[in-house]
């Protein structure tokens, strides 16, 4: 009851998901014969509701209505569902105005999307373009979760140790071993979940890892009656198959993104991870020091506007607004004439530019600047 509780409180899938597992359990239990204590059940089931009941409550008290996360609806609005090759922009984040912190004690709008901007919800059970707009975007999420963990990944080769125990032992395939069982539960539980409403390469390490054990595990029941010469072969395969496995997330944590590289560059990445480190995030720790710098920096800020998907900077403005404690008002395109008038309206004091585009900005020079950051300041008290 505790894990499935903290399951639901790192991500609000969690909550189906561990409800799910709850009700696994019972059936395997039932299906191995194994006596459980309806004890242990309902304790079980207690903790989880208890635990994950309160936080549920409090939501639900503050905005008005039963929900379990306001997270979920947002990827499931109409700006904000993916479809094939489309790069969505994340309204706030790449709104091109300044959106006020929807409550005093909040640092920006981003803490509470929905209730900072007006999104379109879709209805797929009551309007059929929206049914068609789901079913495009559940298709974009089986395509990525294809390409991300089974087109030459670690995936397509556990499939083919599937199909192999298939056809020669699908006794291998044991259901009653709570290992093979849960992990299947939780790899179907994950894809299908995600697939609903918004997959991400990350989201499914674990069904990486899961099928990485799972495949060895069959492999060593399948060809256990093979001679050493060919099991020496089997285990090269597996060693193969465990490093094509951690080849996207040694990627994404040397280089910061899963991007084309050569063998012998990653190679000679992996025998140098600090120094390789220290390339890819000089930026990110130049931002990070930055922030670090402006503590005291007081008064309410906003920033120049940013297309960057990379290293967005309105979550870089946000971490000097964390830092300081200031509310941050986020992203203004600096060549509208209504910006000043918007950034006098809502009180702003500081204004960042993270792209050094200019050497002054209202009339004023940058009362700080160092290699990553301008800061302006706003102060309409001369005229614009």
């Amino acid at each position: 009851g505790i894990m499935a509780s903290l399951l639901y409180f790192s991500k609000s899938f969690g909550f189906p998901m561990a409800l799910l597992l709850l009700l696994l359990s019972v059936f395997h239990h039932g299906i191995t014969s194994t006596r459980i204590s309806r004890y242990y059940l309902l304790q079980g089931f207690a903790v989880f509701l208890f635990m994950s009941g309160f936080w549920i409550f409090l939501l639900s008290s503050k905005y008005g209505h039963l929900t379990i996360s306001e997270a979920a609806r947002l990827n499931v609005t109409k700006e904000v569902s993916p479809l094939s090759g489309q790069t969505v922009m994340l309204p706030v984040v790449y709104s091109e105005g300044l959106i006020a912190p929807t409550t005093s004690t909040s640092l920006s709008a981003w803490e509470e999307p929905l209730q900072a901007v007006q999104l379109t919800d879709l209805h797929p059970l009551t309007s059929a373009t929206d049914a068609l707009k789901r079913l495009d975007v559940i298709q974009r999420n089986l395509l990525s979760i294809w390409y991300f963990d089974f087109r030459r990944q670690a995936g397509g080769l556990f499939l083919i140790i599937m199909i192999l125990v298939l056809i020669f032992n699908r006794r291998i395939i044991n259901l009653r071993d709570p290992f093979t069982f849960y992990s299947i539960a939780i790899i179907i539980l994950i894809y299908t979940g995600y697939s609903l409403i918004l997959y991400h390469a990350r989201y499914s390490w674990i069904c990486t890892l899961l099928m990485v054990l799972l495949g060895i595990k069959w492999s060593d029941s399948l060809f256990n009656s093979l001679s050493n010469g060919l099991k020496k072969l089997v285990w090269a395969v597996m060693l193969l198959f465990i490093l094509i496995a951690v080849k996207r997330p040694v990627k994404e944590l040397l280089f910061s993104q899963d991007e084309s590289i050569s063998a012998s560059s990653l190679f000679s990445a992996i025998l140098s991870p600090f120094q390789t480190m220290k390339q890819s995030y000089a930026e990110d720790r130049a931002i990070f020091e930055t922030a670090a710098m402006l503590d005291t920096l007081p008064g309410t800020l906003a920033s120049r506007y940013s297309s960057n998907l990379d290293r967005p900077r309105y979550f870089a403005s946000l971490l000097v607004a964390q830092s300081c404690g200031q509310p941050y008002y986020g992203q203004a395109v600096i060549e509208n004439a209504a910006t000043g008038l918007s950034l006098k309206k809502n009180g702003i004091r500081y204004f960042l530019d993270w792209d050094h585009q200019e050497d002054s900005c209202f009339g004023h020079p940058p009362v700080f600047k160092n290699k990553t950051l301008s800061i302006f300041s706003a102060d309409f008290s001369a005229k614009l």
